[in-house]
């Protein structure tokens, strides 16, 4: 269980986000949506323990974040963000296997292995450069570097971003069935309103740092809490399977 209690952050004297109150659900998949500067991306900094609130509390199974924590804390979270976020002078092999590296970890190889099997990626390709990947490659990399230490808990900003429609499309499908395999915990920030229906077990939709409406998709689609909900969802053109869920 993640809990946001009373969270607020400023920058620069701008509040960010005002006193988030927000319980997400262990081995779910919860979507944070919202326009862009409305805030999802800072809680997810928060959790991540990259910033600090400036006031309330955030929890992960009981357990305050804290600075005494952070590090143990930061082992616990895999963060994979646009494009993957890889290092251009390391190869895909050297960019998964950093991080247990650093902490002294053993079993690398065997943990590698597995991870390339899960995503799909071919070890030969694994050991070529950022540059001399696919923006999907990239993108399964950087899941897999997000996995090495076994977190319980993954997050993903705008993952989706940086790729062409086709390549977007399959790779939705593909991390769908991942994270149903994995049963971890998976927090995704959007601004889509496709990828909130498709991933969420629940949706979080953010209006200037506030909490608009939390729930299943379906129930904002059709139980909008207010018309700032109606209007963000018609605002977005559907797909047609969504059309079709609606």
């Amino acid at each position: 269980m993640i809990e946001f209690h009373q969270v607020s952050k400023s920058f620069d004297g701008k509040p960010v986000l005002k006193n988030i109150e927000l319980n997400l659900a262990a081995g779910q998949t919860h979507v944070l949506l919202g326009s862009s500067g409305c805030g999802k991306s800072t809680l997810l900094r928060l959790l991540m323990g990259l910033i600090w609130p400036d006031s309330g509390e955030i929890r992960l199974s009981g357990v305050l974040l804290s600075r005494a924590n952070q590090r143990d804390w930061v082992q616990k979270i895999g963060y994979v963000i646009q494009d993957g976020g890889l290092f251009p002078h390391m190869t895909g092999e050297d960019n998964v296997t950093l991080p247990a590296i650093i902490l002294g970890n053993s079993g690398i190889q065997n943990r590698f292995q597995e991870l390339s099997s899960l995503v799909g990626l071919d070890p030969q390709v694994l050991r070529r450069f950022p540059r001399e990947l696919s923006g999907g490659q990239r993108q399964r990399v950087g899941l897999m570097r997000a996995l090495i230490l076994n977190p319980a808990i993954l997050l993903l900003d705008e993952p989706f971003g940086a790729l062409d429609p086709i390549v977007r499309s399959t790779l939705r499908t593909e991390l769908k069935a991942i994270f149903t395999q994995l049963k971890k915990t998976v927090v995704i920030v959007t601004h889509d309103l496709n990828e909130a229906a498709f991933f969420g077990h629940s949706v979080t939709l953010l209006r200037d740092g506030q909490i608009e409406q939390h729930g299943e998709f379906k129930t904002l689609a059709f139980q909008p809490a207010s018309p700032f909900v109606t209007e963000f969802i018609r605002a977005q053109k559907p797909s047609q399977w969504l059309r079709e869920i609606l």
